[in-house]
């Protein structure tokens, strides 16, 4: 797990977002624009909401700055010439998020909020910790489903990928040479066992989660906007209906699978979107609401008036009170038992 930016010393670390590649993408290449040395989670979205970083102004969310920003790579790249790709399935990576997660946020970084932007297969890698971490007797897996506040998916396949039909082809002629990962690029099939039970899984998990909270912007989906021409061949990696999960947000990219996740700058309007989804989860601040003398003369009477019935004051009511609320963010907990 990389950290690419950290909170200065004295400065409470409110959140931690964690980004996570897809197939054949890398650790920090995913995340870097053409032409950048570093990724843009790294650049500047620390600096997004710079305006907004007055922490006595209640109700609204920390700035960005106050988050622990992280890169979690795995190995699932299937062309590489320089050594054999990795043969961990998506249930192992899944696995080896969550001790990686488990192992950087030890102590009281364990009940931190936790928010995900996950590309392509990185997306089910995500779905896929969530549901083994739900259900878990692992207390760190167990809290890492608990503090999850949002997931941004880009091009994830969530009903499978054209491109699993490209990339057969070039594990067929790289097989010839050294070992391949065909199992990985399997998942991504649009009729795929392993991609459709972890699916049907997470809609069950969100159903009971958007039940309990009724809280549909619990995650985004991002689609490309662009096909992708490769060897001659112009497609889309992953359509818009693969990418979308009924009943969610969804936002289109102006970029093909590759360029959707590289943005060179604040300005890009992909950026804007999905930075506007990782604030929006960036946990509140308390509020603290103070009526006004009239509104709570009128509190007061409707409080009395309820609790007395012909002179009566009925048992267990209150004639005394305040008004308050109280501010804080959603998180992904549920009493529902899960499959696993």
């Amino acid at each position: 797990m990389a950290i690419w930016y950290k909170p200065p010393k004295g400065v409470k670390i409110t959140a931690d977002i964690v980004f996570i590649h897809g197939l054949t993408g890398g650790r920090d290449s995913t995340w870097t624009a053409e032409g950048a040395k570093e990724p843009w989670p790294k650049l500047f979205l620390k600096d997004e909401n710079d305006d907004e970083d007055d922490e006595d102004e209640k109700g609204s969310g920390y700035p960005l700055k106050t988050a622990r920003i992280m890169s979690w790579g795995y190995d699932a790249d299937i062309v590489k010439l320089v050594k054999p790709a990795g043969q961990n399935r998506v249930m192992d990576h899944a696995r080896n998020l969550l001790g990686a997660l488990e192992d950087v946020r030890e102590g009281s970084a364990a009940s931190r909020p936790l928010i995900f932007v996950a590309h392509s297969l990185g997306g089910l890698v995500v779905k896929a910790a969530l549901l083994r971490a739900v259900s878990s007797p692992e207390p760190g897996f167990k809290k890492v489903f608990e503090c999850t506040q949002g997931i941004a998916f880009l091009g994830t396949p969530h009903y499978g990928s054209d491109k699993a039909d490209f990339a057969h082809l070039l594990l067929n002629w790289v097989s010839l040479f050294r070992p391949t990962d065909k199992d990985i690029v399997g998942v991504l099939e649009r009729e795929s066992e392993v991609n459709t039970n972890i699916r049907d899984e997470f809609f069950e998990m969100l159903r009971a989660t958007k039940l309990a909270h009724k809280e549909p912007s619990i995650l985004v989906c991002f689609y490309e906007e662009k096909p992708m021409s490769v060897a001659g061949k112009t497609f889309f990696v992953v359509t818009k209906d693969s990418a979308k999960l009924g009943g969610y947000k969804q936002r289109g990219i102006s970029g093909d699978h590759s360029s959707m996740t590289k943005f060179a700058s604040k300005n890009d309007a992909g950026y804007k979107s999905v930075a506007a989804a990782i604030k929006r989860w960036m946990p509140t601040k308390a509020i603290a609401v103070k009526p006004s003398a009239g509104m709570a003369a009128e509190a007061a009477e409707k409080r009395k008036a309820n609790a007395t019935h012909g002179g009566v004051v009925q048992k267990g009511a209150s004639v005394g009170g305040s008004i308050s609320t109280g501010g804080g963010s959603v998180s992904m907990n549920t009493t529902n038992n899960m499959r696993s």
